[in-house]
């Protein structure tokens, strides 16, 4: 009823179904451009996990993204050992209070078998202390769940592959990106979370003959900056250094065409088209030729500075 309230302005155009998910028909709820699952799929038993991955791969779009947000990696993973530990303590037929009460005393209680200094004692340390510090809700609804698992991002593209979805990144890893098959990318993220992984919100695309590395030169890419000139008057000579104007953080740029293509978004968000063009223009009028391969060296360097987050590429509709 809140949801409906809250989404009645948007009338025909929201649908909300209250229903045990097992019992949904994939066929009957349509195709879809964007799918969020935020929060949930860590914490259901696998034939719901199942059924839940399933339901994304027959109703995701052509060239649709979908959203999943997980734990992975070594420390949810000690986060798990800890959980079972806590469940064992914890009688599942007390009520919620003392459920609480009796986990958070387990957890006081635990000591760490490792000596300090080792990396197994850093890891398990900061397992107790991330699991402590959640409020009772989300203590209750993970670290007393049966269901509780971290997840391996190589695992969760192999289910959604038949359905021809792939892996595309992390939101907030987004180097894992780069690699050209959606079965490498999801190893560079395992391999990533390895060190030591956490809470994860990754990218699936039914992305088709499009799956590759990932391309700054996209046509349906526009890119903007908030890197600024140096201000001393660049003459695509050398080495430059450029300001966030956010955060004031510094990179030096070193091609000439990544910096005359970093002029070019200074006057606004550009195709990399136009960025290509923009900068062959101002190179010529400062008297300075563009290498032949002026298209791979800005593109390059747009997806470096987009991993320090200096640049952001913006989607437009074709």
């Amino acid at each position: 009823e809140a949801a409906r309230k809250r989404l009645a302005s948007a009338g025909a155009r929201a649908q909300i179904l209250a229903r045990d998910i097992l019992d949904i028909e994939p066929g009957k709820l349509g195709s879809f451009d964007l799918i969020l699952h935020l929060g949930v799929i860590f914490i259901t038993p696998p034939p719901v996990r199942a059924r839940i991955l399933e339901i994304i791969g027959k109703c995701l779009a052509p060239g649709g993204v979908a959203i999943l947000s997980y734990y992975a990696g070594e420390l949810p993973k000690r986060r798990a050992d800890i959980h079972r530990a806590l469940r064992v303590a914890v009688d599942p037929e007390s009520d919620y209070a003392t459920q609480i009460a009796t986990a958070r005393a387990t957890l006081a209680g635990m000591h760490n078998e490792h000596p300090p200094g080792t990396r197994e004692y850093a890891l398990l340390d900061l397992a107790l202390k991330q699991t402590a510090a959640q409020p009772d809700k989300i203590f209750f609804h993970e670290a007393l769940n049966q269901a509780f698992e971290p997840m391996d991002t190589s695992a969760l593209e192999a289910a959604l592959a038949p359905h021809g979805i792939s892996f595309l990144t992390y939101l907030d890893a987004p180097q894992v990106g780069v690699a050209p098959t959606s079965r490498e990318r999801a190893l560079a993220a395992d391999a990533l979370d390895r060190e030591p992984g956490g809470y994860r919100y990754a990218f699936f695309g039914k992305v088709g003959a499009r799956d590759s590395a990932a391309d700054a030169r996209r046509p349906h890419l526009r890119w903007a900056s908030r890197l600024v000139n140096p201000g001393v008057g660049v003459t695509y000579h050398g080495p430059a250094v450029w300001r966030d104007r956010r955060d004031g953080r510094t990179v030096q740029i070193v091609n000439p065409e990544t910096q005359a293509a970093l002029d070019e978004l200074g006057d606004g968000v550009k195709s990399f088209a136009q960025l290509q063009s923009g900068a062959r223009g101002r190179m010529a009028r400062a008297g300075v030729k563009a290498r032949p391969e002026i298209a791979a060296i800005i593109a390059g360097d747009l997806l470096q500075l987009f991993f320090g987050g200096f640049v952001a590429p913006l989607w437009k509709e074709a």
